[in-house]
């Protein structure tokens, strides 16, 4: 019998991060339009607007096209964050635990590399303490935490926190019960 995959929608964007995402979808439309009047006034000239384009346009399509969860699955084995152009799997065995987190639990962490804003909270974060976090968040409430072995923990926003929270722990519970009866199969003297 295998168990039923659990699917998660991420939380939606904060009125904050819309009006910030629609100004900056308005400022790559301006500087578009703006390369094609120079483009048709200076065709010798088009090296610069079109550079300017691709610095203003890149970090909002690497969001909408490899960055952003449409869902988060959570199968027997695996944790899998599917994205329009490829689908992240994390193994059960890699996390040790997870819980509801806030901004301030982490130490208002700084964003070292990620994608402006844009989004929401994308990108690798570094706290005051000196941690780092993999950062998936589409607000700053309602935020999960999922810690990793030898790696820097997830933080993001699934719609239903507390119901992804307990599907996560109870995905790891079966997963030790059935490592467990495993372990006593190959070594049933110990």
């Amino acid at each position: 019998m295998s168990d039923p995959v659990q699917s998660f929608k991420p939380a939606p964007m904060s009125a904050r991060y819309r009006l910030f995402t629609g100004a900056y979808l308005g400022l790559v439309f301006l500087v578009a339009v703006s390369v094609l009047v120079v483009a048709e006034l200076w065709p010798r000239r088009l090296m610069l607007p079109v550079l300017a384009l691709m610095i203003v346009a890149t970090p909002g399509s690497t969001v909408l096209l490899y960055d952003r969860t449409k869902r988060i699955e959570i199968t027997p084995e695996y944790m899998r964050f599917v994205r329009p152009l490829n689908t992240w799997a994390l193994e059960l065995g890699a996390i040790k635990g997870v819980r509801m987190t806030t901004w301030g639990e982490m130490g208002r962490p700084r964003r070292l590399l990620g994608t402006l804003g844009l989004f929401g909270y994308y990108g690798l974060f570094r706290s005051r303490q000196r941690k780092w976090y993999r950062v998936m968040a589409t607000r700053p409430d309602g935020m999960v935490m999922v810690t990793r072995r030898q790696r820097p923990p997830l933080v993001f926003t699934p719609d239903d926190p507390e119901r992804f929270r307990l599907a996560i722990e109870d995905a790891l519970r079966r997963r030790r019960e059935r490592d467990q009866r495993l372990r006593k199969l190959t070594w049933p003297d110990r």
